[in-house]
């Protein structure tokens, strides 16, 4: 039994080996052009399925003739099928099939329940964005009489006044502001992804309102934003990381809850996601190497936005207490 990837010939005997040429950013299935006989998605489900002693793959070939939205999906299933191998998985999370052998299961997802759940998958999307556009269309039309009037008040009106607003950060105890990810393919990005949580705490970072952490790594400190009183307060970076942790956590599960909420058929793939949130945080509390990987990796990203967490302390009234506590 071996593997092949019908692009560039690479073979192997290894599934895992198989994965990760397919997984690797700048592997040749990422800038392929698709071939005369088979698609990007047919590349990727044929790759993934072994030939036998005779170089055949024992397969229903009717079954890839209509596959799509696996290549956009892929980080999806491949995770998908990494879990199998970790857990010994015999049972689709789809359908509840049970299968004899692990084998069977990962064909039976490929050529079966993967397609179909990312076909439901995309129609939701079509319908979220035609309702959207629908939306637009009719607010643009209900407000037409409404800007003509705002534009003619509007020139009474001295331009020239700039009027700017110090706005502090949010609590660190609070939960970080994610409005700007609002849309479907960001949450899947983020909730899909290898490392979910240093995703999300990038996406996180990106909005002011969230710099509430301005940290020091040599000393192995920081300093978060409170509230109004206490202004900004010592803290050990490592517990910044650790409560950072917990609070992407929940962040994760509310994002997971929210895409169940609008797609009542993806329970199974919103179960299945449910779980590698919280095997990720049970890992990073259990197990010291990836406790200390995670709080370096996060502490280094807490130390990029360093200087615009301190633009946005400029913002909170009387921080002379930055400079007490040593920063």
């Amino acid at each position: 039994m071996s593997y092949r990837c019908l692009n560039c010939n690479y073979k192997t005997k290894k599934f895992s080996d198989i994965k990760k040429h397919i997984d690797v950013k700048k592997t040749c299935i990422t800038n392929l052009s698709p071939g005369l006989e088979y698609n990007i998605d047919q590349i990727i489900v044929l790759a993934l399925l072994p030939y036998d002693d005779n170089n055949n793959h024992n397969i229903d070939k009717c079954k890839i003739k209509d596959l799509k939205y696996i290549y956009d999906n892929k980080k999806i299933l491949l995770n998908i099928l990494s879990d199998i191998d970790k857990n010994k998985i015999k049972k689709c999370n789809f359908c509840n099939k049970t299968f004899c052998k692990i084998q069977e299961l990962r064909e039976h997802i490929l050529l079966d329940c993967f397609q179909k759940e990312m076909n439901k998958k995309e129609e939701l999307k079509i319908n979220v964005n035609t309702h959207k556009n629908t939306i637009f269309e009719n607010n643009v039309n209900n407000s037409n009489d409404t800007n003509i009037t705002q534009n003619i008040n509007s020139n009474n009106i001295n331009n020239n006044i700039n009027i700017t607003v110090n706005i502090p950060p949010i609590s660190f105890d609070k939960s970080w502001n994610l409005s700007e990810i609002d849309e479907l393919k960001k949450k899947y990005d983020i909730l899909y992804s290898e490392v979910m949580y240093t995703t999300l705490l990038e996406k996180i970072l990106e909005n002011k309102l969230n710099l509430n952490v301005i940290v020091d790594t040599k000393q192995n400190i920081g300093f978060v934003y409170q509230n109004e009183i206490e202004k900004y307060v010592k803290m050990n970076l490592d517990d910044i990381v650790q409560k950072s942790m917990e609070k992407l956590h929940k962040n994760l599960l509310e994002i997971n809850d929210n895409i169940n909420n609008k797609a009542i058929a993806f329970t199974t793939l919103n179960k299945f996601t449910e779980n590698r949130i919280n095997d990720k945080l049970y890992n990073y509390n259990t197990k010291p190497e990836i406790k200390k990987y995670v709080d370096n990796y996060m502490a280094d990203m807490f130390d990029k936005k360093k200087a615009d967490a301190y633009d946005m302390s400029k913002n909170v009234e009387n921080t002379d207490n930055l400079k007490n506590l040593g920063y």
